[in-house]
């Protein structure tokens, strides 16, 4: 019993690390194969409100306050014509 509740407090702990790189790898590869803004909402699913905002660049983060909540994220590049072969990059980086 005490296993499970160390692996349960760990994905807890752990989750919003997950949701942070999984965007990150969909952000930066959309950064590197465009060339327009691209941004990251993390811990709302394009939602800005209750967030901290902040810009590196191209890039512009959403972020919502309690990571703890953080179970979802979203990323948005303005460009409109991607070849297909660089959207599937983009959408694969993010897991890998």
């Amino acid at each position: 019993m005490e296993f499970v509740f160390f692996i349960l407090v760990i994905a807890i702990i752990l989750r919003p690390f997950t949701v942070l790189f999984h965007e990150l790898g969909h952000g930066i590869t959309a950064l590197l194969l465009t060339k327009e803004k691209v941004t990251l909402y993390i811990g709302s699913y394009g939602d800005p409100k209750n967030s901290f905002k902040f810009s590196l660049g191209r890039l512009e983060f959403f972020i919502k306050y309690f990571s703890v909540l953080w179970e979802i994220g979203l990323c948005v590049h303005q460009s409109k014509n991607i070849p297909l072969n660089r959207q599937i990059l983009i959408t694969l980086f993010g897991p890998i």
